[in-house]
């Protein structure tokens, strides 16, 4: 069962990788090399929701993470059904 855990977790964090590596310089992309951010008169609200979308595209695969190994472990230790 705990091999069975260990494999899930490592075979699903692999994914998980994949896409952060597919997707990052996209978004890394259209957070900081587009031009309508270099206006000097841009406004506070929108710089922080660059900095926000961008903090969120690496934030959320730390939470996918966690969420695969819990999903691992259940999977592995279902009760059986009375």
């Amino acid at each position: 069962m705990a091999v069975a855990i260990i494999v899930m977790i490592i075979v699903s964090i692999f994914a998980v990788g994949i896409a952060i590596l597919s997707f990052q310089p996209a978004v890394f992309s259209l957070a900081y090399n587009t031009s309508f951010w270099d206006d000097p008169n841009i406004n506070d609200d929108i710089a922080f929701f660059r900095d926000a979308m961008y903090n969120a595209s690496i934030a959320i695969p730390i939470f996918m993470i966690a969420v695969i190994a819990l999903w691992a472990y259940l999977t592995t230790n279902r009760r059986a059904e009375l």
